[in-house]
């Protein structure tokens, strides 16, 4: 069992979400407040999928638990584009949580490789 709190992609994720939870205003929302709940649902998912697969025994469900948080990072990306083209987002904050998103995904990429053995990659 591992201590998720330890697991770098697990502390960037958890940041991001705690950063873009104050960013998404509900007023700048008012007319798709759907989208600002998928949001932030997508992006608290990211970790709590990093921190439910570090329960697990075994290496192969922990790799399943971290493509899952990779798959909802995607869904992240997709919320916060459409969150900024449509105006609910502040453009350059919106960009500054893509690029910390991204940060996120390659951190998640790498851990995976690591915990996966080669033979699954």
């Amino acid at each position: 069992m591992r201590d998720f709190k330890k697991i770098i992609a697990w502390q960037k994720a958890h940041a991001l979400s705690v950063a873009l939870t104050s960013l998404a205003d509900p007023h700048r929302f008012r007319a798709r407040p759907r989208l600002r709940s998928q949001l932030l649902r997508a992006v608290d998912a990211v970790g709590a999928q990093i921190s439910e697969g570090a329960g697990k025994p075994s290496e192969a469900e922990f790799g399943r638990y971290l493509d899952m948080a990779m798959a909802t990072a995607r869904e992240t990306e997709n919320h916060l584009l459409l969150a900024r083209d449509i105006g609910c987002l502040d453009q350059a904050a919106a960009d500054e949580c893509l690029e910390r998103l991204d940060e996120v995904r390659r951190v998640l990429y790498a851990y995976t490789r690591a915990v996966r053995p080669a033979r699954d990659r």
